[in-house]
C-alpha cells in the first residue's frame, strides 16, 4: 500500500496455491498482485519465510472457501507436474482489506495504513540498536541493490520494483560507492567484493551492547498471558 493513497492488498488481490516443488513435495506457495510477485514456503531461517505469517491471517480471517485449518492445508498431497492446487478465497472477502485495523474486538474491516507498518519498522530498527530510522524504503533499496547484484536484466528488475522508467534505478537506488575493483582490474587479479559489504552498511550506526529485550511493561503482559504461559508449558 502506498502512503495515503487509501488503497492496499485485498483478499481479492493474492493467491494461494500448492504447487510440487523440486524435491518432489507439497510446498505453499503465494501471488501478490499489482505488481504481481511469487513467493514460496520452502526459506530459512524461519524469520525470513514470508508465507506462513500471510497464510496465518487468511486462516484467522476464516478467508479460504474449503479450508479451515493449517492441518487441512498441509494434508494436501503435492498436485501433478505443471497444476497448482488453488486455494479459493470466499466471495464474500474478496473486497475485504487482507491487513486490517485491529481493535481489542478484532479486526475493523478497515484497511490498515502503509504509516503503521513503516512506523513498526522504524521502532524495530531502534530496538535492533541503530540509530538511524530503518524504513520500508530502506529495506525495498537494499532488495533492488541485491536483485541488480544477482544479475536480473533491467527489464525483470524494473518488474519486480514496478518501475515504468529505467533511470529510476540509477537515480534513487543505485549504491553510491563503487562495485568495481579497480585494483584488481589494473593488476589483471581475481575481483574481491568481501570488503564491500562493510562500507555498504557503514552510514548506519549500530550499537551491538545494546540491552535486546521487550520494554518491562511489555515483558511482564506477555509473562502473564495464557496463550504464551501454554505454550512455555
Amino acid at each position: 500500500m502506498r502512503r495515503g493513497s487509501g488503497r492496499g492488498l485485498l483478499y481479492g488481490t493474492i493467491d494461494f496455491v500448492i504447487f510440487k516443488n523440486d524435491k518432489g513435495k507439497a510446498e505453499i506457495g503465494v501471488r501478490v498482485i499489482r505488481p504481481q510477485h511469487g513467493m514460496y514456503e520452502d526459506m530459512e531461517p524461519l524469520f525470513a519465510n514470508p508465507v506462513l505469517p500471510l497464510l496465518a491471517i487468511a486462516l484467522a480471517d476464516r478467508a479460504f472457501q474449503d479450508y479451515a485449518t493449517f492441518e487441512e492445508i498441509e494434508a494436501i498431497p503435492p498436485p501433478a507436474d505443471g497444476p497448482l492446487h488453488h486455494l479459493r478465497i470466499k466471495k464474500d472477502m474478496l473486497r475485504v482489506p487482507f491487513f486490517q485495523v485491529v481493535s481489542v474486538d478484532g479486526p475493523t474491516g478497515k484497511i490498515q495504513g502503509a504509516v503503521s507498518f513503516s512506523n513498526r519498522t522504524v521502532d524495530l530498527s531502534h530496538r535492533a540498536g541503530y540509530e538511524e530510522n530503518i524504513g520500508i524504503h530502506d529495506i525495498r533499496r537494499e532488495a533492488l541493490v541485491k536483485a541488480d547484484d544477482d544479475g536480473y536484466s533491467i527489464s525483470e528488475r524494473m518488474k519486480f520494483a514496478g518501475h515504468n522508467n529505467a533511470d529510476t534505478f540509477f537515480g534513487s537506488y543505485a549504491p553510491e560507492l563503487s562495485t568495481v575493483d579497480g585494483m584488481a582490474s589494473y593488476w589483471n587479479k581475481k575481483r574481491r567484493t568481501v570488503h564491500l559489504e562493510g562500507f555498504h552498511g557503514l552510514s548506519l550506526h549500530h550499537h551491538p551492547q545494546l540491552l535486546q529485550s521487550l520494554p518491562a511493561k511489555v515483558e511482564a503482559d506477555l509473562d502473564n498471558c495464557s496463550e504464551f504461559i501454554s505454550v512455555n508449558q
